[in-house]
């Protein structure tokens, strides 16, 4: 059985290959065409392509991030460190509600 989407981690590599693709672009743009409004016009072309493809990398991948900072948080809420051998603080109240109840938007998974 395949696991759901959000149980994987984010494809940060993703994000990185595309960042590196339009510092290449623009670099290639910039150096290879003559004409100034044809290089301005194809550089606005290029950043707005990498923009609707990063807007889609974080649609993909919003869940996925949530999940990991929840589980983060969660995991340093649970298991404070103690300083100087004393006892950690307790968590208030209103830090505790938000371990009881998953986050909007995220499924809860048995």
């Amino acid at each position: 059985m395949e696991r759901h989407l959000i149980e994987k981690k984010p494809t940060w590599w993703l994000l990185y290959t595309l960042g590196t693709a339009l510092v290449g672009s623009i670099w290639l743009i910039e150096t290879s065409v003559p004409s100034d409004v044809a290089r301005l016009s194809l550089e606005l072309a290029a950043v707005v392509t990498i923009s609707v493809l990063w807007l889609g990398w974080l649609r993909v991948n919003r869940g996925r991030i949530q999940l990991a900072e929840t589980v983060v948080a969660r995991r340093d809420a649970l298991e404070p460190t103690a300083q100087n051998g004393s006892r950690p603080p307790a968590l208030p109240a209103s830090s505790r509600m938000w371990l009881e109840r998953p986050p909007r938007g995220v499924r809860r998974i048995a």
